[in-house]
């Protein structure tokens, strides 16, 4: 899409902060939340300004309306086509009112403009959303997002839309959260927030004061267990439709797996989401079986298994997966999601086994563009490999990471600091095991249709559908049989009232949207009919100005900067490698390392450092070389199998070898880059290269001494030595 900003407009400026505090109010009742968010904008210039404001929200979030408060009248926004609103919005500018534009650049992003707010003036944006709480494992988990996450790559929206980030902003936040109905007396937790809880009248109330936008708002619920389904109808036009929520019960299985293990190595990791990769491989480790194949891939700039290739998960393996759960780290640059994806998902078709699910649980922040994982979750649906994935941080980018894992028959679950990884892990692998989801088989009201399931049906959740039921009237009951099994009978369906009726027809209409959306219909007249913010449309208001108090000059534009993570700025700023002056940020600097690595690596990353130096190894005689290279691997080899946490020293591998040999071998050794004679280190890096030169073959005791050393090697680029030395086999055929 062209800028629709008017090109006489000014530019961006780093001017001060016009965002002076935001207020949240949610209200839970059983499992659905409606919430409101309150912005508060102070122009403190002497001139008009342009607001600009970009911030995240639940991918599921239905739109409920826009109120904004501007000179002391309360205005109501409408939804309308984004181009008759982006033409109202900057009509309204250009004639010297004040307006409020709120569009959709991407699913779970928004975007408010508030234009002409004039100088020494205030206002308030209020906006309200509702959507259904996720209810998995025996609990309810409300989680609305505040601050976007900093994403590898550039975003695909306008610049002026996609965020900034300072380490020095600080935007303040007060929530209110107030939960009646079923939620009321049950265990809760905010694992996100200090918060006071109250009761009084069935009604629990939590408060959180002096707080910030830097973290997402989790609230989580122990599920009653008695907990019963729930039909609701509402009326739609000249139609009803019905949404049922129905428990399934858990189940567990030992159907073996073929799992790739996937954890996010890169910069924006560092701290809570890191510690939680390495809860991630203790969890599976612990719950493998013999029959299970497993292999974990570490991605950033880089792809950096943990096994050469899928291994049988024998209880050595599991034992060694447990050790090495130490080893991961958040040192491995950018973020290449999207390759290490299309990695796994060939190295699961190429050693495919015959009634063996193959599987992907990727534990990742999700820091990444959601274009950049279009191919990797076209390629999963094609072989037929699900993903799941637990998205980790404070603010983790769900809103990337949930249309491809629905896309490939999967699951997705949150960890954010406070809540265990090992939880989300497990459930992931028992609705792996189970192959395929539910299959429910629902006897509706004979006139119903249009009976859509909005997710899949796995055990221990709750699942749900919508359904359409021609001229509305009374709809009778629901029965549910699970593989034929009866389960529950006569299900009545009630009629939503109040302010209920309101947030579910909003979310019925947006489970709606989303299911056009990924069928590649019009969404545009499903948008207009609930008045739901899409890609195609957007909530518009304008506060007309008498004559005389209308600007006479455009707005300067004024961006809110959003600060940075709660997870990731903690850890950042406490490290030496990152200097504390300084005071803005964008993704390069979570990971300044990874930014002069990738500006120095060649477009196809073959070619080493050396060889760009000029720097080139070579040996008089290159058959002598070769055969004194794979005696020393060999050498190295024997010591692992003898010691497995002990190595060989080169020195003394060299004094082993045949005498024909030792000259040439030390002449080649001394000549490679980063490798020393005498240390232990360089042992251990030479192994490793030697093993990817010459493809050694290697048993399990040995494949696991080698992902040891390739853990503790993690942190060192050898792609160099392997270079150098394969040309000097290469000479030596």
């Amino acid at each position: 899409m062209t800028s629709f900003l008017p090109s006489s407009r000014a530019a961006p400026s780093s001017a001060p902060q016009v965002l002076t505090d935001t207020q949240i109010k949610v209200h839970i009742h059983d499992l659905i939340a409606e919430y409101t968010l309150t912005h508060h904008f102070e122009n403190s210039e002497d001139q008009p300004i342009e607001a600009v404001f970009t911030f995240p929200i639940p991918l599921d979030a239905a739109f409920l309306g826009l109120q904004a408060e501007i000179a002391g009248e309360r205005l109501q926004a409408k939804v309308v086509a984004d181009t008759q609103a982006v033409r109202r919005y900057d009509d309204a500018i250009a004639d010297g009112d004040s307006a409020v534009l709120l569009r959709q650049p991407e699913p779970g992003v928004l975007t408010a403009y508030l234009g002409q707010l004039l100088p020494g003036k205030k206002a308030e944006v209020e906006l309200r959303f509702t959507n259904e709480l996720r209810a998995a494992g025996g609990q309810a988990r409300f989680s609305l997002p505040t601050m976007l996450r900093p994403r590898y790559g550039e975003w695909d929206m306008e610049a002026i839309e996609a965020p900034e980030y300072d380490v020095a902003i600080e935007h303040p936040m007060s929530a209110w959260v107030e939960v009646s109905g079923m939620l009321v007396d049950v265990p809760v937790h905010c694992v996100t927030h200090a918060a006071r809880f109250d009761h009084g009248d069935g009604v629990l109330h939590l408060t959180l004061e002096r707080q910030m936008l830097d973290r997402d708002l989790v609230v989580l619920f122990d599920l009653p267990a008695d907990l019963s389904p729930v039909a609701q109808q509402v009326t739609d036009g000249d139609d009803s439709r019905i949404l049922l929520s129905l428990p399934l019960p858990a189940k567990t299985s030992s159907r073996p797996l073929d799992l790739w293990l996937l954890l996010d190595g890169s910069g924006s990791m560092a701290g809570a989401a890191i510690e939680q990769s390495r809860e991630a491989v203790r969890a599976v480790a612990s719950r493998l079986g013999e029959d299970d194949r497993i292999q974990v891939l570490r991605f950033g700039s880089q792809l950096v298994p943990l096994f050469r290739r899928p291994m049988k998960a024998t209880a050595a393996v599991r034992s060694a997966l447990m050790e090495l759960a130490e080893s991961v780290d958040a040192n491995l640059g950018g973020t290449e999601m999207g390759e290490a994806l299309i990695d796994a998902i060939d190295g699961l078709y190429a050693a495919r086994r015959d009634d063996v699910e193959p599987v992907v649980i990727l534990v990742t922040d999700g820091a990444v563009q959601a274009h950049e994982l279009v191919a990797a979750r076209q390629r999963a649906f094609r072989e037929g490999v699900r993903i799941f994935a637990v998205a980790v941080g404070a603010s983790a980018s769900v809103e990337v990471l949930e249309p491809m894992v629905e896309a490939c028959a999967g699951c997705m679950e949150r960890a954010v600091p406070g809540e265990s990884v090992d939880t989300c892990v497990v459930r992931h692998l028992a609705r792996a095991r189970c192959g395929q989801p539910e299959i429910v088989k629902l006897a509706w009201p004979p006139r119903a249709q249009e009976i859509t399931p909005l997710a899949p049906a796995w055990p221990g959740d709750v699942a749900r559908w919508i359904a359409r039921l021609p001229n509305g009237g009374d709809a009778g009951t629901i029965q549910v049989s699970l593989y034929g099994t009866p389960l529950l009978t006569n299900i009545p369906i009630i009629h939503a009232a109040g302010t209920e009726r309101d947030s579910l027809r909003a979310i019925i209409g947006q489970h709606r949207l989303r299911l056009a959306e990924s069928a590649g219909e019009d969404i545009a007249p499903i948008a207009l009919r609930y008045g739901l913010l899409s890609r195609s449309t957007s909530a518009i208001l304008v506060k007309l100005r008498k004559d005389g108090e209308k600007s006479e000059e455009l707005p300067q534009i004024r961006r809110v900067v959003s600060m940075a993570s709660a997870d990731m700025l903690g850890s950042r700023m406490s490290s030496a490698n990152h200097s504390a002056s300084v005071d803005s940020c964008s993704f390069d600097y979570f990971d300044i390392q990874a930014s002069a690595r990738r500006q120095n690596d060649d477009d196809d990353g073959a070619v080493c450092s050396a060889s760009k130096r000029g720097r080139g190894l070579t040996a008089p005689d290159p058959v002598k070389a070769r055969e004194a290279l794979l005696a020393i691997a060999m050498l190295l080899r024997q010591s692992l199998a003898a010691a497995p946490h002990h190595i060989l020293p080169l020195c003394d591998a060299i004094a082993a070898l045949d005498e024909s040999l030792r000259s040439i071998a030390a002449e080649v050794l001394r000549d490679l880059p980063d490798i020393e004679l005498t240390s232990v280190a360089s042992s251990e890096q030479l192994y490793v290269v030697l093993v990817e030169v010459f493809k050694l073959d290697l048993d399990e005791r040995e494949e696991i001494a080698y992902a040891r050393l390739l853990a503790n090697s993690a942190k060192l680029d050898y792609r160099e030595q392997i270079f150098l030395l394969s040309a000097v086999i290469d000479g030596g055929q």
